[in-house]
């Protein structure tokens, strides 16, 4: 099966949202509370099929969570410590802190945002298009669930590339050079509902904003519980290419 990639920004996307009566929207500044750093490994593995609804803070008040179809996973995310180049060490928190990342087909056209957010990485200036993944809290190799981590709906963004050169030390990779290089997705926490069940967010100023790296090669699997797969399922798990950084979401607003 060739491996699915994330879709590129619809054609049209911002007269299909103008059509829609979409507002600029603005909103005051976040602070980031203790969330782990999550360092990403690729993976694939079977669908759930699922359709959820999804609301989160880019959603206009009053209107209808949106419909969502979740499709395959393709990431698989450990918590992280992270070292920057002076130093600076930002351990782990939850040890039980693990993100599987699904393909999502959203309902309706999402509109541009500019989106500035801050990290240890300094004030971050973004243009946020659709949304592509769904990272779901995940139990991994019969370690406990989290029990205080929510579900992000993350959007493809673009941001000025960096290459900050970092040492990264995570449950699959005990010590490892990387390369921060550009935003690759901002990510909202998110109220789903799937079936009968909603899961409401925790943590409502908690945001990871993603970034693509360059990482040592890796290869191995992982026994990977969640609310898609509850019984359980075995991931392969090749390369981390991506890592996401707790972050501030200082204002955002549509783009006209």
């Amino acid at each position: 099966m060739r491996k699915p990639t994330l879709r590129r920004c619809l054609p049209g996307m911002l007269g299909a949202a103008l059509a829609l009566g979409l507002a600029p929207a603005r909103a005051h500044a976040q602070a980031a509370p203790t969330l782990d750093h999550f360092k990403c490994y690729r993976t694939t593995g079977e669908p759930p099929n699922a359709t959820v609804f999804l609301r989160d803070q880019f959603d206009i008040a009053g209107v209808a969570p949106d419909k969502t179809f979740v499709w395959v996973p393709v990431k698989f995310c450990n918590p992280v410590k992270k070292t920057t180049p002076d130093g600076v060490v930002t351990p782990i928190t939850d040890f039980n802190a693990h993100l599987e990342m699904f393909v999502i087909a959203p309902g309706r056209i999402e509109p541009p945002r500019r989106v500035v957010a801050r990290n240890q990485f300094g004030v971050q200036r973004l243009i946020t298009y659709g949304s592509e993944l769904l990272a779901v809290p995940s139990a991994k190799n019969g370690q406990p669930e989290p029990d205080n981590l929510d579900h992000f709906k993350c959007y493809r963004t673009y941001g000025r590339p960096k290459k900050i050169p970092l040492r990264l030390g995570d449950q699959f990779q005990e010590e490892a050079t990387a390369t921060l290089l550009r935003p690759r997705a901002f990510c909202n926490p998110v109220e789903k509902t799937h079936g009968d069940v909603t899961t409401p967010i925790k943590n409502p100023k908690a945001h990871l904003l993603c970034y693509d790296i360059s990482s040592p090669t890796f290869t191995g699997e992982a026994r990977v519980q969640n609310q898609f797969f509850p019984n359980g399922v075995t991931l392969p798990m090749a390369t981390a290419d991506m890592l996401c950084v707790p972050s501030e979401k200082l204002r955002f607003s549509i783009i006209p």
